[in-house]
């Protein structure tokens, strides 16, 4: 059992919405309801506001105080991290470094029901080979564009990663672009209302 569902015995929980800026949800404590807000990652911050609200009341803080603050919280640098700017469509930043991180960050982003998503990714060098077309295999199956580009290449040639991660491809909605400030470029000149990147 999980944290989250131990912590939706201990309290009652109804998503209200979920929208670009966050997740809503109706928590029930004590005979009272509460509205709390967390950012967009509806799945894994839901769960983990819940935990963080659970032992905020097990010290001693009070349960309102504790959720004004939770609404108030930073987002987590790197963790479907919301690139704040005023245009139609929306740039999300995560450090998804597996295919299992990569299918949960993109699940949580379609969400969001997007006209299209555009994802611009890459594998780092010297480090696992075996990942890279699982990751490319993911992005195929739940992105509508991909940008395949460089990130970290260390010693090895950018290309030949790019090369392995190209192999998990079925589909031909992707594209290469090695230099990542020119596919994240090409991300953003191609997005549309309603589009995430």
């Amino acid at each position: 059992m999980t944290y989250g569902s131990v912590c939706t015995l201990i309290f009652g929980l109804r998503i209200i919405g979920t929208e670009f800026a966050g997740t809503s949800y109706q928590l029930d404590a004590r005979g009272r309801s509460y509205l709390v807000r967390v950012s967009v990652d509806r799945r894994f911050n839901v769960a983990n506001s819940m935990a963080a609200l659970a032992a905020a009341t097990v010290i001693g803080v009070n349960l309102r105080a504790a959720i004004l603050s939770l609404a108030r919280s930073p987002q987590v640098p790197g963790r479907l991290e919301l690139v704040p700017a005023k245009r139609q469509f929306q740039i999300f930043v995560d450090y998804a470094h597996t295919d299992d991180a990569l299918r949960n960050v993109l699940k949580t982003l379609r969400e969001l029901k997007p006209r299209r998503l555009i994802v611009v990714f890459g594998c780092g060098g010297d480090r696992d080979r075996k990942k890279r077309p699982l990751m490319g295999r993911v992005t195929d199956e739940l992105a509508d564009h991909a940008i395949i580009t460089s990130d970290n290449p260390r010693k090895e040639n950018p290309d030949a990663i790019i090369d392995e991660v190209e192999k998990g491809f079925r589909s031909t909605h992707y594209e290469k672009i090695v230099e990542r400030a020119e596919a994240i470029r090409h991300a953003v000149a191609m997005a549309q209302p309603r589009d995430l990147v």
